[in-house]
Formats: structure tokens, C-alpha cells, sequence
């Protein structure tokens, strides 16, 4: 929502972290140029798409060559509750639907493994899926991050401590919220090195 994007921006200025840019969007259509964006991270919001595989090609579509893709979300499960109590809309992905879906959207050097699994009921397990974009004979062969994107479902809470060491997002809603963490230069935060989610 736009007091979501609102929020975060007002806690960005008061921490003086001048890089981050909050924007509202659809998983599916982002607001970003095309070949705009060196990495696009997915935080557990794929399983909010309503097309999942659509959502990817938009991923594949923002990124430069040579960009990253990075994918956190749930293995598949049986926990029905979930859709009323977060809005998801897929109950989790199996690891050779995901593979499939990066190779259909033009992603190579895929990697998917599982990475977490939560001791308490139900017990949902993590997967973690990273993914390039080829450069495709372009004459540049050297990478510069400029600009990444993190996608996730709309914050609850977003705790930004003024150390600006770390950003905590607290997630569960069905809406989603894009922005991006601009990176140019000297104009970059390297203390910003630990990104969690909880949903």
C-alpha cells in the first residue's frame, strides 16, 4: 500500500540512508526499465504471484546482462492454512517446477537446493534458487553492481536501526511492495551486509 511505501521512506530519511528508493508494484509488471538492475532479489514473494513463471521473465526482463537473480521462498507443503493466514497463493514450489520456470524465462548457471527447514509446525522448509543472466556476446566482460532490486510482500514493520547495519522486514500479507537499493560509487552503505525476512 502507499502508507507502506510511505513508512519506509520517512524511516529511510530519518536514518540518512539516502540509496533506497520505495516503490509500489505488481510482482508480475515492476516499474523498472528494461536491463535496468545488476540483481533482483525475491524474499518470499513468489508464492504470492499469481503466475509465478510470469513474475520470473519480469525478474529476467529488469536485469542487465550479466545481472543475478536470487530467489528465496517455500519448498512445497500441505499446510492449507496458509492461504488465509499469509495469502499465499501457491502452497510452495517443487525444486524441478521452479528449475523449469528459470530455464523457460532465459536464466542460466541455475542452482536450487533447500536450506532451512523450521522445527516448529508445519514445519516449512526454505529454498534458495540463484540464477545469471548471460551477457550474450556483449563486448563488456567486467561486472559493476549499480542498482539492486528486492521484491517482497508488503512489510508489516520495517526496522531500520540507525547504525544502518541492518534491515529487518516483517512480511505476510498477499500485496506487494518493490523498491530498490541503489548502489553507485562511493554513494553505497557497506555496513549493510545482513538483510532478514521474517514472515
Amino acid at each position: 500500500s502507499q502508507s507502506m511505501v510511505d513508512f519506509g521512506a520517512r524511516k529511510a530519511k530519518e536514518n540518512k540512508i539516502r540509496n533506497l528508493d520505495f516503490r509500489q508494484g505488481d510482482i508480475m509488471q515492476p516499474p523498472i526499465d528494461d536491463q535496468s538492475v545488476d540483481v533482483v532479489v525475491l524474499s518470499q514473494a513468489l508464492h504470492h504471484a499469481k503466475d509465478p513463471a510470469v513474475a520470473l521473465k519480469s525478474a529476467f526482463r529488469i536485469l542487465r546482462p550479466g545481472g543475478n537473480l536470487m530467489v528465496l521462498d517455500l519448498l512445497q507443503h500441505d499446510f492449507e492454512e496458509a492461504k488465509a493466514l499469509y495469502g499465499d497463493v501457491w502452497m510452495g514450489f517443487e525444486e524441478s517446477l521452479l528449475q523449469k520456470w528459470l530455464e523457460k524465462a532465459g536464466f542460466a548457471q541455475i542452482e536450487i537446493e533447500a536450506v532451512a527447514k523450521e522445527a516448529e509446525p508445519p514445519h516449512f522448509q526454505t529454498l534458495l534458487a540463484t540464477a545469471f543472466k548471460e551477457w550474450r556476446q556483449l563486448a563488456c566482460s567486467t561486472q559493476s553492481f549499480d542498482l539492486i532490486v528486492i521484491i517482497l510482500p508488503t512489510a508489516l514493520y520495517l526496522s531500520l536501526q540507525p547504525s544502518a547495519d541492518r534491515i529487518v522486514f516483517h512480511s505476510n500479507t498477499v500485496l506487494l511492495t518493490l523498491f530498490w537499493w541503489k548502489n553507485r560509487g562511493h554513494n553505497h552503505y557497506a555496513s549493510l551486509g545482513e538483510i532478514q525476512t521474517k514472515s
